[in-house]
């Protein structure tokens, strides 16, 4: 399941760009806006059933938008085409129907083997739907000036984002996030038009996550074992060789998958000489296995036991780490990749059963928390603006509202004003490339 962690989850940096804000105060009630419903407004309810269905039940979406969604959605918001030449009310109906129930049941058969084969199609659909659909939806709203219906728009993405994440899999938490991304994309555009309202105190009640990622990380820790159809639990005695050898069948099956293409004869042999060679050295020094009880073990069972060691601990040190303060657990993290990509680079392994670089899934998952505190500074620069005769603060401490910090770094968002031009920017995370990192950065004036 880990080849569904497609690159395009993880939102790639965003820099440079310039935004027109408009002056605009904090509303005088603070929960006058919000951006996901109130729980006194939800309904009983299985939000996963309606947006199952939406598939068969919109087919003007699914007809006439849909085959070209995605060039749609990169249109700018007051495009004619995104503008005038769609118009799919019954979609949102549906979409706001789901948005308002309180729970997302998706049913999956978490009890089949191997659990590495349970498809997700929905997850690709809320992504269309939820995703590009809603964006499309919002935009209309936005170039007709609909400040409130597109507030509402965004109010029902960010609700089924947060169904889309009610799953026990990582990578339905990262779409769930991708969708929620496109709702944040909409909120910056409302921010530069005139008499939009501002969103500082909407943002600010919004969570840290949308959905439960610790429990979508214990269900990534049994992935591997439970992929494994002929893995009993507790496992098999070490030295029954016709028991670990179906284990040993069952993985290779499941890490072909992990493959672009197969491995030829001679280098799967060597790969196999490698790999007996290192779980031979951990099995003794780091399990403290004899070299007698070594002696009486297949190869298959040294190999596939040291893989499923190796994955618990690999496992558990990702649990761990993404209980810490979130820069310390950057810093773990990255530790944890950079041991993965050594073992991997010792035995030339071309795949392996676990992510290899978990800082990446890490700031994937949090990539959210962090824009909405970015666009939350900017929100509080636009109420600056709307009390100081549109001008922009010299530093953030000129800011009457609360200021969050960055939550990946623990420091202040990076602020410079010159020649009437604030720059906004993300702080950058210490051990990641500035390539590789969830980075934005705005140059901000402020409309006449």
């Amino acid at each position: 399941m880990s080849s569904l962690l497609a690159a395009d989850i993880y939102s790639a940096p965003d820099t440079g760009l310039r935004l027109v804000i408009t002056a605009s105060s904090v509303p005088r009630r603070p929960t006058e806006i919000r951006l996901l419903p109130a729980d006194t407004e939800l309904e009983d309810g299985n939000a996963a059933v309606v947006l199952l269905r939406m598939i068969w039940e919109q087919q003007h979406f699914m007809q006439n938008v849909a085959p070209q969604i995605d060039d749609l959605a990169q249109l700018p918001f007051d495009d004619p085409k995104v503008a005038n030449d769609f118009h799919f009310d019954n979609f949102y109906r549906q979409m706001r129907h789901a948005a308002y129930m309180r729970d997302a049941k998706w049913e999956y058969p978490l009890n089949q083997r191997p659990l590495s084969m349970v498809l997700l199609p929905d997850v690709q659909g809320m992504r269309q739907f939820a995703g590009r659909g809603m964006k499309l939806w919002i935009n209309q709203r936005l170039a007709s000036q609909d400040h409130l219906d597109a507030i509402e728009g965004l109010r029902v993405q960010l609700a089924c984002a947060r169904h889309v994440s009610k799953t026990p899999f990582l990578v339905s938490h990262l779409v769930a996030y991708s969708v929620a991304d496109a709702a944040l994309d909409n909120c910056e555009t409302l921010m530069s038009r005139p008499r939009s309202p501002n969103l500082y105190y909407a943002l600010g009640m919004l969570p840290e996550h949308l959905g439960d990622v610790a429990s979508a990380l214990q269900w990534e820790a049994v992935m591997l074992e439970r992929s494994l159809p002929s893995l009993d639990s507790p496992w098999p005695d070490y030295e029954d060789a016709e028991a670990w050898e179906r284990v040993a069948a069952d993985f290779s099956q499941f890490m072909e998958m992990e493959l672009a293409e197969p491995l030829g004869a001679i280098e799967a042999a060597e790969l196999s000489a490698r790999m007996l060679a290192a779980a031979t050295g951990y099995l003794s020094k780091v399990m403290e296995f004899s070299a007698t009880k070594l002696a009486k073990m297949t190869p298959q069972a040294i190999v596939t036991i040291w893989v499923l060691e190796l994955n618990r601990m690999v496992q558990a040190e990702v649990e761990a780490a993404y209980a810490l303060p979130q820069p310390q657990a950057i810093a773990q993290l990255l530790e944890i990749s950079k041991a993965i990509e050594e073992r991997v680079a010792s035995i030339k392994a071309p795949a392996t059963p676990f992510l290899r670089q978990p800082w990446r899934t890490y700031l994937g998952l949090n990539r959210f928390q962090r824009r909405v505190k970015y666009l939350q500074t900017i929100e509080a620069i636009r109420d600056y603006a709307a009390k100081h005769e549109g001008k922009l603060p010299s530093s953030l401490a000129d800011l009457s509202l609360p200021v969050p910090h960055d939550p990946l770094t623990s420091t202040d968002f990076e602020y410079q004003l010159a020649d009437g031009q604030a720059t906004l920017a993300m702080p950058l995370i210490a051990g990641v490339e500035p390539e590789a990192q969830t980075r934005q950065i705005r140059q901000i004036t402020v409309a006449p």
